[in-house]
């Protein structure tokens, strides 16, 4: 088993584990602030408020409660999640889709396209909405954030 970390040229937090087992290369990728600049969830949510600033100061309650330990950061993006999308996954996908269509990404974009073009197996391992991972990336396997479900209403999230 060969197990590398590799760091791109500027020091992005750039995440790659590449393993050999029979031959076959195993290339996973993170999402968040490594192909991409920023938080998705956080971007989501800032786009989705826009300038209604009670939700604005709703939102910074919570972050100031998950950066001291009050909540966790799990609660703190469900609580906006009811907050924001009123537990609606219909809208979250909507706001995800839209928010899928203007992602930056980052130059480490370039490095998983030349692995998936070499033929090795790319894995995109993140806490991201799955479902957002999977319209941005249809043909990699995914590993990311799921929704716990009654219906059409989130009860919240986990990642198995």
């Amino acid at each position: 088993m060969n197990l590398r970390l590799i760091l791109d040229e500027n020091h992005l937090a750039f995440f790659i584990l590449k393993y050999n087992s029979l031959g076959e290369n195993i290339v996973v990728f993170d999402f968040d602030k490594t192909l991409t600049y920023n938080d998705s969830l956080t971007e989501i949510f800032k786009k989705e408020i826009g300038y209604r600033y009670h939700l604005l100061v709703v939102y910074f309650l919570f972050k100031f409660l998950s950066r001291f330990g009050i909540i966790s950061v799990k609660k703190e993006k469900e609580l906006m999640l009811r907050f924001l999308f009123n537990s609606n996954k219909d809208r979250f996908d909507k706001a995800c889709i839209d928010f899928a269509k203007s992602v930056e990404f980052t130059p480490i974009i370039l490095k998983l396209r030349e692995y998936i073009l070499s033929g090795d197996r790319v894995i995109l391992l993140s806490a991201t909405y799955e479902k957002l991972l999977v319209y941005l990336f249809p043909n990699i396997e995914i590993i990311g954030l799921k929704l716990d479900l009654c219906g059409n209403k989130i009860n919240g999230m986990s990642t198995t």
